[in-house]
């Protein structure tokens, strides 16, 4: 423990700081923005509250397209570049989307802040600091999800009580306006260090890094169906917890409580990796956070409804476990070069999972009931076993890696 807490010293504090807080910014007036405005918005438009969360979906689409380009950016010209941009893009798009007159103008103005979520949040942040700072990063993706965790808890209760004192327009306004005065600075400040220059390629390990390449293509395809099962998991338990607990006969003050577990245990989680599991291989904590996301889920099968609170610290713990994985796990994998384009293709089936998982969850709700418990509980474990898998199939390539450097230094 002391030497986790002295390694945590050698981190880069103000970039962390900087990333963390334009991520705050980011995700309170993108993600989590819908369930403050929604039923304002579709109440002044005359509209129905269904069409404002289809809008919300489009703009999770356009953000999964838009990511690897974004990260492809980033791997070119460097994070700081498009990070400052999605500023941009956040700012004009939360004006565009406080001046909407109809369904039509409603949908292009989320179309607009999904190309700044692409641009703008998590994969993107760990692609700049990839770059920079290369294998060393995972503790600094560590310490920006940690602070992006509170995003939910700052952006919540600062939204309603924006639209309580000056009406849902005038809450985008407010957060167009933090984007540029705050976080648009934050990420301006970054002093990153100079990229290092790749070396060319041996000539005579050419064969094996094509085996190689086969190896990884593979393993990429894997990873990116094992973070579209993880993101399903954790999306329709965020958007359906209160729904699936009642079924199970759990009272509504004790499904609120449940929620407001989810906070403090996903980065409670965020802390332990920071420090105790900083230096564990991420594939072996990805396996086992897949486990733990679903835990609470069975404990409610077992139990009954006196197991609702494990519900909301489980997958809580899970979530905030995943949510570093997703970064440093491909980095531990591929290494640092291409990561940022290779982050946006491995964010775009996730990214579209996420926008399909609410309403394929309801479906599964509407026909099966209660029976939908076992859909999230199986999406968990099918992604433990793929993490498994990915654990085996990585000890082979570094075995692979190891007779390349030994071919190298012949």
């Amino acid at each position: 423990m002391r030497h986790a807490l002295a390694s945590l010293k050698e981190l880069p504090i103000p970039c962390i700081i900087s990333l963390g807080c334009s991520q705050i910014i980011a995700w309170a007036s993108s993600y989590y923005l819908p369930a403050v405005i929604a039923k304002p918005m579709a109440n002044a438009l005359g509209i129905s509250l269904s069409c404002v969360y289809g809008a919300f979906s489009v703009a999770l689409v356009v953000a999964a397209l838009t990511a690897p380009f974004a990260g492809r950016c980033i791997d070119r010209f460097g994070g700081k570049k498009v990070l400052v941009l999605s500023n941009v893009l956040f700012a004009g798009g939360l004006l565009f989307l406080a001046h909407v007159q109809g369904l039509f103008s409603l949908y292009l103005a989320w179309a607009c802040l999904g190309m700044a979520m692409g641009a703008g949040l998590y994969d993107m942040a760990f692609a700049t600091v990839v770059r920079a700072y290369g294998i060393a990063s995972s503790g600094i993706i560590a310490g920006i999800t940690l602070l992006g965790g509170f995003a939910s808890t700052v952006g919540w209760p600062l939204s309603h009580f924006l639209l309580e004192q000056f009406g849902w327009q005038n809450t985008l306004l407010v957060w167009a306006c933090l984007h540029l005065a705050v976080a648009l600075p934050c990420n301006m400040s970054l002093v990153l260090p100079k990229r290092q220059s790749i070396l060319c390629p041996n000539p005579q390990v050419v064969s094996h890094r094509k085996e190689e390449t086969d190896k990884s293509n593979i393993i990429f395809i894997l990873l990116a169906v094992t973070f579209a099962c993880t993101t399903f998991s954790t999306t329709v338990m965020a958007s359906h917890m209160p729904a699936l607990l009642h079924l199970y006969g759990v009272t509504a003050s004790a499904s609120i409580v449940a929620g407001m577990l989810f906070g403090p245990a996903q980065v409670s989680a965020r802390i332990v990796q920071l420090t105790l599991l900083r230096s564990c291989n991420p594939a072996s904590v990805a396996f086992f956070a897949a486990l733990v996301i679903p835990l609470g889920a069975v404990s409610l099968l077992v139990w009954g409804p006196g197991a609702a609170l494990l519900v909301g610290i489980f997958h809580g713990l899970g979530n905030g476990t995943m949510t570093i994985i997703k970064g440093t796990l491909p980095l531990q994998i591929f290494g640092k070069e291409g990561y940022g384009q290779r982050q946006g293709w491995l964010f775009l089936p996730a990214g579209i999972v996420q926008a399909c998982a609410p309403f394929l969850f309801s479906l599964c709700i509407e026909h099966i009931g209660k029976n939908a418990l076992f859909v999230y509980i199986s999406c968990s474990l099918v992604a433990a076993v793929f993490f498994a898998v990915l654990g085996k199939l990585q000890k082979q390539s570094t075995r692979m890696s190891v007779l390349i450097h030994s071919d190298m230094s012949a």
